[in-house]
């Protein structure tokens, strides 16, 4: 008899653990508010500086940003070994499609732009997740302090007679 895999379970401590992992990294903070945030969010701010601050327009220039952002994270979660990782990433795109829909469709603006905003919340939060044990945010490798991995042989000769007690 097989033993069943709570993948349920596992897939909470992974989320719990991406989320807490950046929370010193400075590369990742960077990352996220000037290439993320400040970055994507260009086509956001150009067309409300060209076209003025009406509800409509905001409300429809955060209805772009945030699918992009959803995109970004989706690749992320699809180059992830694990496969509930990747369901994770697809549920969570689908579910992000939805309040698009629902943003999309409302003729209010007020209605438009708080569906958008909240999927601008949690494409961005899909986005922390998603890179959270990314390699490429980590500040700094420690191998680089003793100019290679630990377990290496050490450089040059040593003198004769040389002895560490």
């Amino acid at each position: 008899m097989e033993k069943s895999f709570d993948s349920l379970s596992v897939l909470l401590v992974d989320l719990k653990r991406r989320l807490k992992t950046t929370r010193l990294s400075t590369t990742f903070y960077t990352h996220l508010l000037f290439v993320v945030i400040l970055g994507g969010s260009i086509g956001v701010w150009f067309p409300l500086l060209q076209g003025g601050w009406k509800m409509e327009n905001i409300a429809t220039t955060v209805l772009t940003y945030f699918p992009v952002i959803v995109a970004v994270a989706l690749l992320e979660f699809i180059e992830e070994d694990q496969l509930y990782l990747r369901n994770f990433g697809l549920s969570s795109a689908f579910i992000l499609g939805v309040i698009f829909l629902i943003a999309a469709t409302r003729n209010d603006p007020d209605v438009k732009y708080y569906w958008a905003l909240l999927g601008t919340v949690l494409s961005v939060v899909l986005w922390w997740i998603a890179n959270g044990e990314n390699p490429r945010f980590r500040d700094y490798d420690p191998n680089n302090a003793v100019a290679g991995p630990l377990d290496a042989p050490l450089a040059g000769k040593t003198p004769p007679g040389f002895k560490v007690d």
